[in-house]
């Protein structure tokens, strides 16, 4: 009689089996009460000894017991361990039990066995698993036999989720007279991701992720990639049909934009990290950033500055962020705005009016927001209300980041449509979503976005600091870093992937000097002009532990014997308005 599973001696012992069951529960208590509190099946030695291919057939469960294992990654991601619980789930759903459950993890003394019959969930350290997964694309789940393994396989794991209606209709078809048997025709294929579908493959790397952003936006992950790798995939994304946008180099990190009449396109790649994020996204939801040749513009002999707006209103409105930075025409770059308050309004449009050189014509080449906190957007959103607020600017474009609603319901916030909502009434005004290595040519001013929510997911994120807008301004032969409010993920991702090309003239400071800023982020920044958006009482005092903001962990090195820090502006309830000709640059001298 021939055996379906072989070599059982080398599997791993009973202890450690049980410690991965309870460990695997442990990490599903939360996703799923019925997987927790269902132990699984243990698969013991009689049990898989016994034999049951006899008649050429694979029986996965008889006599109320399971005869194979279902295998998924060791290092399988929490979206991927959904996909393998709703799996377990819906066997013991037709079953009445719950099937055992193990992972591709081999001790040094364990060797692979193409005769053990098994259910492979997920790119397992299995030889059938590898062939599967050379053949499907980032838009499909397939499912094949393929020798004794039935490979379940996929990128998408949304796709992967839908797909699982089919595997249950399998399942229930197939369970008669209480046994589950085996066959080819359990092989099937499902795909409904339609951006995935017109990506072309990666040929490299290692797959890591697929994950869905605002405007059903799909980033895919490859990590353990190069340069060369890189470049030869935006031969095949250009052979695709898409026409090259425009294209970036900060270090040795590379970027790129595609575009098609139905998608926008755009590639990353990380050197440090040896990592390749590509994102695929409809066309027509936003525009693209202007390019080079389209910024034109006429001088008028004006000085450039930067403003810092105080908006340290009272003892709760301390944290606000408004920044205006004039151009060599006369128009304005803002950042972020501040908090929405009526008296906020009225000393923004006091200030602007005040710098402009025609205060009844004020444009605004660009409204850039670092994130979606009321202390950083609410004064746009707020003035966005009112006709007669609005009304007195010409926006030419709002540069923002939509978070998706995967990440919004990890925070236990809304979804941000009415942002896009409120934004409609600005019926000339260009939307841009920023993407990582993008840049946008305003006058006599670049600005590059650095970092985004794409190079943080699919982390799943607890504040909405960790999604800021960080980018450099470069403007009159100085560099200003805004980071926004980022958080430590983010922080140590930009860190990681920017170095020494972070080093810039000036920096605001992360998150109000708060919880996100480093010693080694600010080292690499080397600044030496500091804009500090806070309350003075906050700054002097703050609370928790009431004491001055220079001796935190987060800003410390600002102070330190380290630092090259010439001046420091606090916002307090003040407006700061500096001639950016005069600020100290690491070229001088």
């Amino acid at each position: 009689m021939n055996r379906f599973i072989t070599n059982l001696a080398k599997v791993l012992s009973l202890v450690l089996l049980i410690c991965v069951l309870f460990a695997f529960a442990a990490c599903n208590s939360d996703k799923n009460e019925e997987a927790s509190s269902a132990p699984a099946t243990e698969l013991s030695s009689e049990t898989v000894a016994s034999e049951y291919v006899d008649d050429g057939q694979l029986r996965i469960f008889s006599d109320g017991e399971y005869r194979c294992k279902i295998i998924r990654p060791e290092n399988a991601t929490e979206r991927e361990i959904e996909v393998y619980t709703k799996i377990r789930n819906i066997f013991k759903e037709v079953t009445g039990v719950t099937p055992p459950i193990s992972t591709d993890f081999k001790a040094h003394d364990e060797v692979y066995s193409a005769e053990e019959f098994a259910i492979l969930i997920g790119s397992t350290e299995h030889d059938e698993a590898a062939e599967l997964y050379s053949r499907i694309s980032y838009s499909e789940t397939r499912a094949e036999l393929i020798n004794k393994k039935y490979v379940i396989g996929f990128h998408d794991i949304d796709t992967a989720l839908s797909a699982l209606e089919t595997f249950k209709a399998l399942l229930q078809s197939n369970f008669k007279n209480g046994e589950l048997i085996l066959t080819e025709k359990w092989n099937y294929s499902h795909s409904n991701n339609e951006i995935l579908e017109s990506i072309p493959r990666y040929n490299g790397g290692t797959f890591i992720d697929v994950y869905r952003g605002a405007y059903d936006m799909q980033t895919v992950v490859i990590k353990n990639t190069d340069a060369n790798e890189y470049n030869s995939y935006l031969t095949d994304v250009a052979a695709a049909g898409f026409t090259p946008y425009t294209d970036n180099t900060i270090g040795k990190n590379l970027f790129a934009t595609f575009s098609t009449e139905k998608y926008y396109l755009n590639t990353m790649f990380f050197d440090k990290l040896g990592e390749v994020r590509i994102t695929m996204e409809y066309a027509g939801n936003y525009s693209l950033p202007a390019l080079k040749e389209e910024n034109i513009y006429t001088p008028t002999g004006t000085e450039c500055t930067i403003t810092q707006i105080g908006l340290e209103e009272s003892a709760k409105i301390q944290n606000g962020m408004s920044y205006i930075i004039k151009l060599a025409d006369g128009s304005f770059i803002v950042v972020d705005g501040g908090t929405g308050t009526k008296e906020a309004i009225a000393q923004f449009i006091d200030v602007i009016k005040s710098l402009a050189d025609d205060p009844d014509n004020i444009t605004i080449a660009a409204w850039i927001i670092t994130h979606a906190h009321g202390d950083h957007m609410g004064l746009l959103m707020m003035m966005l209300y009112n006709e007669d607020y609005y009304s007195l600017f010409d926006i030419e474009q709002i540069i923002w980041s939509k978070v998706g609603e995967e990440q919004l319901a990890n925070m236990d916030m809304q979804n941000m449509d009415y942002i896009d909502k409120t934004l409609a009434v600005l019926k000339d005004t260009k939307i841009v979503i920023a993407h990582p290595g993008q840049k946008f040519y305003l006058r006599n001013a670049v600005y590059t976005v650095f970092a985004t929510i794409e190079m943080v997911e699919p982390i799943k994120l607890e504040n909405l600091n960790d999604t800021s807008v960080v980018g450099r301004l470069e403007i009159d032969g100085k560099s200003i870093l805004f980071p926004g409010d980022s958080h430590p993920t983010e922080t140590e991702v930009v860190t990681s992937v920017y170095m020494h090309n972070l080093r810039s003239d000036v920096v605001q400071v992360i998150h109000h000097g708060y919880q996100g800023g480093n010693a080694t982020f600010y080292s690499l920044v080397d600044p030496l002009t500091v804009l500090w958006p806070l309350g003075m009482k906050n700054y002097s005092t703050a609370e928790p532990p009431n004491t001055p903001m220079k001796t935190w962990s987060y800003s410390a090195w600002l102070f330190s014997d380290e630092s090259k820090v010439q001046n420091i502006y606090v916002a307090g309830s003040e407006v700061t308005t500096l001639p950016i000709k005069d600020l100290p640059s690491h070229t001088d001298g």
